[in-house]
């Protein structure tokens, strides 16, 4: 079977982990991305609903004046009274309307039973024909359902004006009011500015432009194909709420909303500025990754460092075994032990005999009992003994004692201190045996 070697086996585990790594980040920065994105559109469309109400509340009392207007008027045509009666109506809540509910309101007026009558006085030119005339033409196509009529620039007092009108019962007489637009516009330019809007508008159901943030384009009618903006923006916002729209060079994103009496109200913001927030998250990944990656090589530095320290170690240990024919650890404390080197055989098969079930006491008299000249095994007995070897060694940095061997050869046994606790309580040493001399021939 092949290994990779060591170098080779670090760069795959470096490249692994980075690549774990890389896939969270990826994988959570696009979760954050496409949730902080979600948020701004549902934010600019909770503004847009708020906006569509806000022009609802202006318009709701005109629809509303229009709507009843017809429904009395119509009762009083049942009943046979007179146009006399019916103007006296008009003069009388147009008057009302003017003190009690909105200045913007223009008096009430109409054609009834052929007769143009007006709640404020106003005499018509000669050649003025009502029934030609918008406001009369737009509600006689509704049959019956007050509508708003395209919006225009009155030639006397040079404001905006929008015509509301509705069919009466007898399907030929016709109720209408007019409404200054300054309120709704006024609206329009404060909540583009407030909201951060580039451009804010409210079309009628044919695209006609009621209210805009820009003067200039009121009046207009956006279902022409000659004003491209204008134009995309009224193919795209009865069937989308949030969409699209280039002009000028320039991505907008377009919030609609649906307003009252069939019109509606959109807004536009630039992509760039949308995607003002979601740059920084993006900014804000990159320096995370930059600092992720930067720890992972640093740990990884680490890592290696300490490796290299501890391969290194094992040389040493490695070394001094080549010295010391015995080299153990043992716990004082735990009573266990770990062999570090053993090249002796008594060592070796007292070892096998009694490791599998022996604590560290046991094991160590039972090999120097095996290994030891039966005229040092008492001696070596108390050297060994575990219990009272905190004692002896405490103040001192190693403890030795020289003895015979089954062999008849010098030998020098050594305890270390490895570890001690934090209460100053002896844990761990070093048990190392050394062959100190060849065998003694004399001894034979």
């Amino acid at each position: 079977m092949n290994r990779l070697k060591p170098g080779k086996r670090n760069i795959a585990i470096y490249v692994s982990v980075v690549t774990v790594i890389l896939i969270l980040l990826i994988a959570n920065f696009y979760a954050m991305y496409s949730n902080t994105w979600k948020n701004l559109v549902d934010t600019r469309q909770t503004l847009v609903s708020k906006e569509a109400e806000e022009v609802n509340n202006l318009l709701t009392e005109s629809f509303d004046s229009v709507r009843i207007a017809a429904y009395e008027i119509g009762i009083m045509q049942e009943e046979g009274q007179s146009n006399d009666e019916i103007l006296k109506y008009l003069e009388r809540h147009t008057e009302v309307y003017e003190k009690a509910v909105d200045h913007s309101y223009e008096g009430l007026y109409g054609v009834f039973d052929g007769e143009y009558l007006d709640g404020i006085g106003w005499e018509p030119e000669p050649g003025y024909v009502p029934e030609n005339r918008p406001w009369y033409t737009t509600a006689l196509k509704a049959d019956g359902k007050v509508v708003m009529v395209r919006p225009y620039v009155d030639s006397m007092t040079n404001t905006i004006r929008m015509s509301i009108s509705a069919l009466l019962a007898d399907k030929k007489s016709v109720v209408a009011l007019d409404v200054t637009m300054d309120a709704i516009q006024s609206l329009v330019e404060d909540n583009t500015v407030k909201n951060g809007w580039r451009y804010m508008m409210i079309l009628d159901d044919e695209g006609n432009v009621v209210a805009h943030s820009d003067e200039e384009e009121i009046g207009k009618a956006y279902s022409d194909d000659n004003n491209k903006l204008g134009n995309e923006i009224f193919s795209k916002m009865k069937s989308d709420d949030v969409f699209e729209v280039k002009y000028d060079r320039q991505t907008f994103i377009a919030f609609a909303g649906n307003i009252e009496n069939d019109m509606h109200i959109v807004s536009l913001i630039e992509k760039g500025e949308m995607r003002l927030l979601l740059n920084r998250i993006v900014i804000l990944f990159v320096l995370t990754l930059l600092l992720v990656f930067g720890i992972i090589f640093v740990l990884f530095r680490i890592l290696k460092k300490g490796k290299v320290e501890t391969v290194n170690l094992e040389h040493q240990i490695n070394a001094i075994s080549q010295i010391y024919v015995s080299m153990y650890i043992f716990n004082i404390k735990n009573d266990t032990f770990r062999v570090i080197s053993n090249s002796i055989d008594g060592y070796k098969q007292a070892f096998e005999i009694n490791a599998e079930n022996a604590n560290a006491q046991y094991l160590l008299r039972k090999v120097m009992d095996n290994i030891t000249n039966d005229r040092f095994k008492r001696s070596m007995y108390e050297f060994i003994e575990l219990s009272t070897l905190e004692e002896r060694i405490k103040e001192k940095k190693l403890l030795t004692k020289e003895f015979m061997n089954y062999k008849n050869v010098k030998c020098l046994a050594r305890f270390v201190p490895v570890e001690w606790d934090e209460n100053g309580d002896l844990e761990s040493v070093m048990w190392m045996v050394e062959i100190t001399d060849e065998r003694n021939d004399g001894a034979k």
